[in-house]
């Protein structure tokens, strides 16, 4: 009898459920930022708790404007679960001749894009098109009268998400502006070859398990390849080999030109109407203008640098102190010096002594470089102008470089100890 009450209440409580939850019909004008005249058609429930409209089920959008010389279409199909997008959706923006921003101008476009999406994340290859043109007319006698087109894109878009995330090839090509080919691995990680060109600039990079590799073979080129495999000999223990791995994305730059691209393109509010539709996770809305937000996932980059331990640090500030004492020595002994009518004595301990700061500067021109530098192979390159009788080249890892460079400081300042300039 317990069962059955069981049993009856779960089926009650589903019924009641799919009852609130009763799916009804939307036909007629909808919104956009455009204030042009559009038309939604779309199914929907209303939610039990917010009493907000929940779209559900099939969608579409259209914007269909014509005139005598002149035409405007923007056609949106696809499915929503539960307010998000789901499946596949189909966009399409199509205008002859028309004056789509009161600039005098008369467009040409044709755009055509169409994704998938998995509860409002983008899914799967994602492709867009665009060609765009304009030119300006005028009315002779009741006559339109135009002039030449100019043509302002013809852009092809391909890319593909792992729930948000984009992976894979990323191409965008314009045989008018930008072009970029990127890979990404299944984290969203940059690898293999990237380039990016635009009319200003043109970089090529190669990338390694997200690290930036030069395609030249200069000095820069070397040292990265030794940082790297520096970082893969201790990747089990990087803090313990004074290594600092950060993520980062091409996304965080704000003159990101792959970015600026896909605003101006997949994610156009006033192509797609973004903000009026809903059910993108990936977008956002902020401030009381709720400007329109993407937030990008992917062309991920790893960027490595020392790790600088507390312990670490104390050894270094050990070695400032160490040359401050010197110096302050030095100092006093050149008064001393000075105030003796250059004794011949004091000359020999104030020549020592400098021969010993100099010995110090070389010391901490290397801590500079330790700073900066990661792997063992780049700091003995790099600090070779630092003219330190230390060598540097055999060292199996940081600490080792160190260690070797505070124990001849604390000798240099043991010495300067033994030396009397009074």
């Amino acid at each position: 009898m317990v069962m059955r009450f069981a049993a009856l209440s779960i089926i009650l409580l589903l019924s009641l459920n799919l009852f609130s939850q009763k799916l009804l019909r939307y036909e007629g004008s909808f919104p956009n930022n455009r204030h042009e005249k559009a038309t939604a058609n779309y199914s929907y429930y209303i939610d039990g708790k917010s009493g907000q409209k929940v779209k559900h089920g099939s969608f579409r959008y259209l914007v269909k404007i014509k005139g005598n010389q002149n035409r405007l279409y923007r056609n949106i199909t696809g499915e929503f679960k539960n307010g998000w997008k789901v499946g596949l959706w189909n966009y399409s923006v199509s205008a002859k001749d028309y004056n789509l921003k009161n600039d005098g101008w008369f467009y040409t476009v044709n755009i055509v894009m169409e994704g998938n999406y998995e509860n409002g994340l983008p899914v799967g290859e994602w492709a867009y098109t665009s060609v765009v043109k304009r030119r300006k007319g005028k009315t002779v006698q009741g006559k339109k009268q135009w002039e030449p087109y100019e043509e302002l894109q013809d852009m092809n878009i391909v890319l593909h998400y792992d729930k948000g995330l984009l992976v894979n090839s990323l191409v965008i090509s314009d045989r008018l502006g930008i072009s970029v080919s990127a890979m990404m691995d299944d984290k969203g990680f940059l690898t293999e070859n990237f380039a990016i060109k635009t009319k200003e600039r043109e970089i090529k990079l190669r990338y390694q398990e997200g690290f930036a590799l030069s395609l030249g073979d200069g000095a820069d080129a070397e040292q990265t390849k030794a940082d790297i495999a520096y970082y893969k000999a201790h990747r089990s223990d990087i803090r313990a080999a004074g290594i600092q791995v950060d993520t980062l994305s091409l996304f965080q730059n704000k003159d990101c030109v792959i970015s600026k691209v896909l605003n101006l393109s997949i994610y156009n509010d006033d192509d797609f109407n973004y903000s009026h539709i809903g059910g993108d996770r990936l977008i956002l809305f902020r401030g009381s203008r709720k400007s329109m937000e993407v937030d990008y996932k992917g062309l991920y980059y790893r960027n490595l640098s020392p790790f600088i331990s507390k312990e670490e640090e104390g050894i270094i500030q050990s070695v400032y102190s160490y040359r401050k004492q010197i110096k302050q020595k030095l100092d006093a002994c050149k008064r001393a010096m000075k105030a003796s009518g250059n004794d011949v004595r004091l000359q020999k301990i104030y020549y020592q002594l400098e021969g010993l700061n100099t010995r110090m500067e070389s010391y901490v021109c290397q801590l500079k470089v330790y700073r900066k530098q990661l792997s063992p192979t780049t700091l003995a390159v790099v600090s070779q102008s630092c003219r330190s009788d230390i060598n540097l080249a055999k060292a199996a890892d940081r600490r080792t470089i160190l260690n070797a460079i505070y124990s001849n400081a604390k000798k240099i300042r043991d010495i300067s100890r033994t030396l009397k300039c009074d």
